[in-house]
């Protein structure tokens, strides 16, 4: 919690705005087409929130995206967090924004037009939840309040893009971010990964992207959270193994620990128990590398592309080939690497799964083997 001097520190700063404007009363939420209350709310809300839990260990990225978000104005630009899903993203931003006035968030689910998006933004800033009310003139009230309360500073929207799934189509954020930004001036974030992102929002010139990599085990073993589980994962002697399946992405730790907690902590073998669960991945990851060839006729010679010793495809390739990949793509996702594009697995366990062409669920000490022979 904020101690006492911190609050009076802020309210100080507020005191002759609210005074002046009259707003205190507003300033609950209550009234929320009074610009100067609502913008007095927003600031004081994000300021005393507490802190994310859990916090983002990404030191390097939690510097180079505070001092991007510090900026007064972000011009006629926008920011883009992309990378994996579940790889820490949102923990990375909410880390970030973390103590900063004014930050709003909204979710742009599939299919969602530009107008849907502008709309639900601006009802959020304003919190006119109201259909048959505007909130476009209200938004501007806020904003303008907000910016001289805060020194010239505009309102941060951290717009999560959520993923796509088979036949859905993207939400609409190229127009809706270029709107906000142009004619709200809103600082705005997009979080999403690639399968959620349209190639458009990325292409404009206007972007700022920040693509957000794979933690390496080092990191992974760091996390707070998760200390009971590599406890148990140190005792099985599968510290390798587990890192070749899961690879750098927080959230299949997560749900690891999940489902096996109760039997690690009722005394089950803890190799038993974490290698059923390794092993299923590697079994869906096969069912998800099948499926992906029934949703195109090009999706099994793109796989038969994959060159087992660069762990890649030469994403030119298939364009030469006129091969066409299904969207979204469970199977590869698209990469630079030494300035060259490239399709890689989408995930460590659909790696495996190519590399040693599986068709059936190995046994653990088949997949130890694997992972040991690094073919």
């Amino acid at each position: 919690m904020p101690s006492v001097e911190v609050f009076f520190s802020v309210f100080k700063e507020f005191l002759p705005f609210i005074t002046a404007g009259g707003a205190v009363i507003s300033a609950s939420g209550l009234i929320p087409r009074i610009g100067p209350g609502r913008a007095v709310w927003i600031a004081l809300r994000s300021r005393f929130a507490f802190k994310p839990v859990p916090e983002s260990l990404r030191s390097v990225e939690i510097k180079l995206l505070k001092s991007r978000i510090a900026d007064n104005d972000f011009g006629q630009g926008y920011l883009v967090i992309t990378g994996e899903k579940g790889v820490g993203k949102t923990c990375l931003l909410n880390t970030v924004t973390s103590k900063t006035a004014g930050v709003i968030k909204v979710e742009a689910q599939p299919g969602h037009t530009q107008d849907t998006i502008i709309k639900n933004t601006l009802m959020e800033l304003t919190r006119i939840k109201l259909d048959f009310i505007p909130p476009f003139d209200s938004a501007r009230r806020v904003i303008f309040w907000f910016r001289i309360f805060t020194l010239g500073r505009y309102p941060i929207i951290v717009i999560n893009a959520t993923e796509r799934k088979v036949g859905e189509e993207y939400a609409g954020l190229t127009g809706a971010v270029r709107t906000l930004v142009d004619d709200y001036k809103l600082r705005v974030v997009v979080d999403g990964s690639p399968n959620s992102l349209d190639e458009s929002l990325l292409r404009t010139t206007r972007q700022s992207v920040v693509d957000i990599k794979p933690m390496t085990k080092e990191m992974i073993w760091q996390i707070e959270q998760l200390q009971d589980l590599f406890k148990y994962v140190k005792e099985a002697g599968l510290d390798d193994v587990v890192f070749a399946v899961l690879g750098g992405i927080p959230v299949g730790y997560e749900e690891l620990w999940r489902n096996a907690k109760i039997d690690l902590q009722e005394g089950q073998e803890a190799r038993k128990v974490i290698g059923v669960h390794l092993c299923a991945e590697i079994s869906a990851a096969i069912k998800i590398v099948k499926d992906s060839k029934t949703k195109t006729n090009d999706m099994e010679k793109i796989i038969e592309l994959f060159d087992k010793e660069m762990k890649w495809i030469l994403s030119d390739t298939l364009t030469v080939k006129k091969l066409q990949r299904p969207t979204p793509d469970k199977v590869f996702r698209e990469v630079e690497q030494d300035g060259i594009p490239v399709l890689i697995p989408a995930s460590n366990s659909i790696g495996i799964v190519l590399q040693h062409s599986l068709k059936k669920k190995p046994s653990l000490n088949e997949l130890e083997e694997m992972v040991r022979s690094k073919v």
